[in-house]
Parts: structure tokens; C-alpha cells; sequence
């Protein structure tokens, strides 16, 4: 019997061939690079308006609960149960076991900066809907210690979370694939969420802030003086804005920083439009956001306080692009089957016009 145990010890300790599992991962670079791409679905792709509910630039069919004030606090989940922690959990999880991998210290923080990109990334979003979070490092399990800490301070989770996306920033190449991360992405990111601390702690009296400001503004001069991007343009600025949002292919436009490329069967949006719905659009502080043909804010442009008989003529007053964001004659509501553009609609459209301009 000890003679039969001993020759099947070997078969008896065997891993599931079907799935991964721990013991058989995170051995060499390929491993960590497929974890880490497992993360990219995290990147925003092709959203309708109703993604912009929660500002004033977008009206909704009713009031949103969470912009006028009347959410009812839920008593489990909201964003805080065990499903809204899982992306965390498996980024840390990888934190925790990336270092057995073999390869070169390069190849290897590569990949660890894509984790820690998206730790950051993930992170954003419970300090702008929670404020102060706990901030964890390690995956927890259910009779994890942790699972009870308390929050933390928003200043110290910010402060990991720059940690975070500053690893990011230097060890991710600067050029890379078309859709994958690359160090002027991260850069973008690390603008993005420091205007937005900076400016949360100015205008809720939390202090502290100019050194998050001076962080912003150094990413993005970064970028800037990189050379690599520019605003589109072909010299049309009656059309160019408007062209800049209808490209198929955005992997090569000269704005665009962190392209999402669709390919058909490989990854599509499945996003629609509806063409004639008239319960949604553009508020008055969006309309009011676009500056004058002057140059000048609304508020005190000498152009924009005279009375405009047409909606067309406000709008010839303005900013070029907003006549190609909004519907007006020059920009068609929509084309015929045979390419015909049809205004049929333009009364209704002109009334919501004038309503918003008044």
C-alpha cells in the first residue's frame, strides 16, 4: 500500500487544465501581459449623450436624481459592494504575485504599470463618488482582517493614486500599439485627476491644493511640448470640428491621444442613435460654454446680449462650433436615402432653439 501511494503522490497533486490557476502563472512576462490586457475593458469606448447626465451640459427626459440633489442613499451596493471592489481585488492580486515572473526588470515594470495604471484609474472613481475610501494594497478574502478598516483620507488615497500613475508614467513606453497604453496616456490621466482634486480642495476649503495644480499643469505641458499632438485641422473651421467626431478611424488623428479602434467581429460599440427623439439634448449652460466670434465669454461679449430674430442668426454670432454641434440649417437634421438633406423638422427644432437661447 505505502509502495502504491508513493507512485501516485505525483498524479494525485495535478491543476485545473481548463482555467488558470495561481500555481501555474505569473511565471514570465507573456503571463503578466495577458493579466494586465485583461483590464483595457476599463477604458471608456463609444458612449451616447446620456453618459453626460450627471453635468449641466445635457438634458435628460427627467431630472437626474444625482445633479439635482435627490439621490436616496441605498443601504448595500451604490458602488460600494463586493462586485464594485473586484477590479481592485484582481489588480492587487496581481501586485501581489507579479514578482516570480521571469524576464528583464524592464519588460516586467512594463506590465506592472499597466496594473497600477488602472489601480489609479478605478481608484478615481470612488474618490469622486465617495470622497474618503480605504485604500488597499493586497487582495482581500472573506475572512480578510481589512475587509473592516475604515476609510481613509481622500488626500491619502489621492497620494497613492499619484504614486500609482507616476510608476505608470515612467515605465510605460512612449510609443506604443495603437490602443494600447503608453506614457502620454498616463500623462493625460495624471492631468486629468489632478485639475480635479486641485479643484475639488480649492472650492471645498480642504487646503493643500497648489502643489496638485503645479502637478497638473506640468503633465500637461509634457505632453505638449512632446510634439506628438495637435488639434485637428484642415484649414476649415466651418467643418473641422464636425469631421473630428464623425472619423471611423481615429488611430491616426493628430488630437487624439489614447484611440479606441473598432474592428468589426473583433470589437464593435453596438452604440446607436436615435434620430428623431425630442426629450434629450443640449442645456443652456452647454450653449452658453461656447464663446462668441469674438473671442469673448458670453457674459461679457457686446454681441451676444442683441436679440437674434433666428436661432441662425445667434448662432452666426458665435463660435463655430457650435453650429456644427447643434441642428440649424446649415447642418442637416438628417440625409434622405437618395443623400437629399431634409429639414422638415427644423420648425421643432428652431422652437427648442429659441427656448434654450432665451
Amino acid at each position: 500500500m505505502a509502495a502504491l501511494f508513493a507512485s501516485c503522490e505525483d498524479k494525485l497533486d495535478l491543476y485545473p487544465e481548463d482555467s488558470i490557476s495561481e500555481e501555474t502563472f505569473f511565471n514570465n512576462v507573456t503571463d503578466l501581459e495577458l493579466f494586465a490586457n485583461g483590464f483595457y475593458g476599463l477604458l471608456p469606448g463609444a458612449q451616447g449623450p446620456g453618459a453626460d447626465d450627471q453635468s449641466d451640459c445635457y438634458v435628460n427626459e427627467k431630472p437626474n436624481t444625482w445633479l439635482f440633489n435627490q439621490e436616496t442613499i441605498p443601504t448595500s451596493g451604490g458602488g460600494w459592494s463586493s462586485g464594485d471592489w473586484g477590479n481592485i481585488r484582481s489588480l492587487n492580486f496581481f501586485m501581489q504575485r507579479y514578482q516570480k515572473a521571469q524576464g528583464s526588470e524592464d519588460e516586467i515594470n512594463r506590465q506592472v504599470a499597466v496594473i497600477r495604471f488602472f489601480r489609479a484609474w478605478e481608484y478615481f472613481y470612488k474618490l469622486r463618488r465617495f470622497g474618503d475610501v480605504p485604500w488597499y494594497e493586497t487582495d482581500l478574502n472573506i475572512d480578510s482582517d481589512e475587509l473592516y478598516n475604515g476609510r481613509d483620507s481622500r488626500k491619502v488615497v489621492f497620494a497613492h493614486m499619484l504614486e500609482d500613475i507616476d510608476f505608470a508614467i515612467e515605465h510605460l513606453p512612449s510609443q506604443d500599439a495603437v490602443g494600447r497604453l503608453h506614457k502620454y496616456a498616463a500623462l493625460a490621466f495624471k492631468s486629468r485627476i489632478c485639475l480635479y482634486e486641485a479643484s475639488f480642495r480649492k472650492y471645498h476649503n480642504l487646503g493643500d491644493y497648489e502643489e496638485i495644480y503645479k502637478e497638473c499643469a506640468e503633465a500637461s505641458k509634457e505632453i505638449i511640448e512632446s510634439g506628438r499632438y495637435e488639434v485637428y485641422t484642415n484649414n476649415h473651421p466651418e467643418s473641422d470640428y464636425y469631421n473630428l467626431f464623425i472619423q471611423e478611424d481615429l488611430s491616426t488623428n493628430s488630437e487624439c491621444i489614447m484611440p479606441r479602434v473598432y474592428e468589426s467581429k473583433l470589437l464593435m460599440h453596438n452604440n446607436t442613435r436615435q434620430m428623431e427623439e425630442s426629450y434629450t439634448g443640449m442645456s443652456r449652460a452647454m450653449f452658453e460654454q461656447y464663446l462668441c466670434a469674438d473671442g469673448l465669454p458670453t457674459a461679457v461679449s457686446p454681441t451676444y446680449g442683441s436679440e437674434a430674430d433666428m436661432p441662425a442668426d445667434e448662432l452666426s454670432k458665435r463660435d463655430p462650433r457650435l453650429a456644427q454641434s447643434i441642428d440649424n440649417p446649415s447642418l442637416p437634421f438628417k440625409l434622405l436615402g437618395d443623400g437629399t438633406p431634409s429639414y422638415k423638422v427644423f420648425r421643432c427644432i428652431t422652437s427648442m432653439m429659441l427656448y434654450i437661447s432665451r
